[in-house]
């Protein structure tokens, strides 16, 4: 399911999540999956999914985008 989640660079650019592969067993899941986008340190524009039968991109605000920038900066 990572697979499916992504964000947008402002170039257009799609990153796929990954995610950690111990939060996942053959007999347990994790009920809190922690995603990671590697960015290269530049805030997305945009947080999407193209699972089958559901897609979906939302836009991030700017005072969400600056916040972003900030943590990457540090």
């Amino acid at each position: 399911m990572p697979a499916h989640w992504y964000v947008k660079l402002p170039d257009g650019t799609r990153v796929a999540a990954s995610y950690d592969p111990r939060q996942i067993g053959d007999e347990r899941l994790s009920s809190v999956q922690y995603l990671r986008f590697e960015v290269g340190g530049v805030a997305p524009v945009t947080v999407g999914c193209d699972f089958p039968g559901y897609t979906h991109e939302t836009p991030l605000t700017d005072a969400q985008r600056a916040a972003l920038e900030q943590d990457l900066a540090s």
